[in-house]
């Protein structure tokens, strides 16, 4: 556009067609050589300078630029650091200080508290399970196979049960238990086929 802006300002002018073109061919473009030249190979070459060219240049300007503002900051900051903090700021950042020293040592006592009710916590399970003799061979006495719903079992879960149970609690298939009886209720084992 920078080298055609004169074809461009004639184009959206305010003369009639006829005009416009009498003074393009005329005036701006008289022979090919100047049409070639100026409505091609300059703004080409001008289009592969700012590609290839100019980000060099452009990349020293942007280094020298940062430079400055780095120089810039680090003046502000010895200066900062040189001036000393007026009575209320001190006063804030003790109260600050304060504050967060409280904070924790509250959080340390309830992290200790925590970890002293955990501790007692795994005596008293241990101290439990050191009482109570378990057998895994049968099923202790206080289990809840009585409790089980036999109606919605389904055939293999039933045979499962008799399995665990043949050592500890005769099953039938009604849904009773049978205590201690003579009779031949009690179901055998028999192998499980899926």
């Amino acid at each position: 556009m920078i080298w055609n802006y004169k074809f461009l300002v004639t184009i959206f002018s305010s003369l009639r067609v006829d005009e416009k073109f009498t003074y393009i061919s005329t005036f701006l473009y008289p022979d090919i050589y100047k049409c070639l030249l100026i409505g091609a190979i300059y703004p080409l070459v001008t289009a592969i300078a700012f590609i290839f060219i100019y980000p060099y240049p452009a990349k020293l300007v942007y280094s020298f630029a940062r430079e400055r503002q780095k120089e810039l900051k680090e003046i502000k900051q010895r200066i900062e650091d040189e001036t000393p903090l007026t009575h209320e700021e001190s006063r804030k950042i003790r109260r600050k200080m304060a504050v967060l020293e409280i904070e924790h040592e509250n959080e340390i006592e309830r992290k200790n508290a925590e970890i002293q009710r955990l501790k007692d916590l795994a005596d008293e399970l241990s101290r439990d399970n050191e009482s109570e003799p378990r057998s895994d061979s049968k099923l202790s006495s206080d289990s809840k196979i009585d409790d089980i719903p036999i109606d919605s079992l389904n055939e293999e879960q039933l045979r499962l049960l008799e399995l665990v149970s043949i050592n500890d609690k005769p099953w039938d298939r009604r849904g009773s238990v049978t205590h201690g009886s003579t009779n031949n209720s009690r179901l055998s084992p028999t192998p499980f086929t899926p």
